[in-house]
């Protein structure tokens, strides 16, 4: 399912309002279950720079009215909203750490899959080393997939072959992962 949030180029949003899409596209998917035949134990979560810091918002939400995503599939995330990070002159302290996946991670969050350039404008790769640190230390499974020679704007062209074979891999390691 492709989910349709809002943003600002569009709609003239705000970043909190396209999180809220996200928690109530999933609340959608947790009421409407039976009528849509989803098993809601098995939803995978992906996205793209914004896009895939919208997944991570999904799992640090604190609505408990959704399901949790089983796993996220995330192409040059957004980690860091805060201090330093992206947008921050944009968003402010306040709003900044609340949006910020690295400073919002916890226990317990699914095991994800992170393919990032090794040349990325927007993300620092040294800001992607810090998250996979900060999943380990709390238990959080994150795999790191980085292209040499890539930016911000990877997936694509030749390369968008591998990463979908490499996001199936994970998709099914994941599927069949013991409890």
């Amino acid at each position: 399912i492709l989910v349709d949030y809002r943003v600002k180029l569009r709609h003239n949003s705000k970043p909190e309002e396209s999180v809220a899409d996200i928690a109530d596209f999933l609340s959608y998917l947790t009421r409407n279950k039976e009528e849509l035949n989803v098993d809601t134990a098995s939803i995978f979560l992906c996205g793209a720079s914004a896009g895939a810091q919208l997944a991570l918002s999904a799992v640090f939400s604190s609505s408990s009215h959704h399901v949790q995503p089983k796993a996220l599939i995330l192409y040059s995330p957004v980690l860091n909203t805060y201090i330093n990070g992206y947008a921050f002159d944009v968003l402010g302290p306040q709003r900044g750490l609340r949006l910020s996946p690295l400073h919002n991670m916890h226990q317990g969050m699914p095991p994800m899959i992170v393919f990032y350039g090794d040349y990325d404008e927007i993300i620092p790769p040294t800001e992607i080393e810090l998250f996979k640190a900060r999943a380990d230390s709390l238990g959080v499974s994150v795999q790191l997939v980085s292209f040499a020679d890539s930016g911000h704007e990877y997936p694509n062209g030749a390369r968008l072959a591998e990463t979908l074979l490499i996001s199936d891999e994970f998709i099914e390691g994941i599927i069949n992962m013991k409890p």
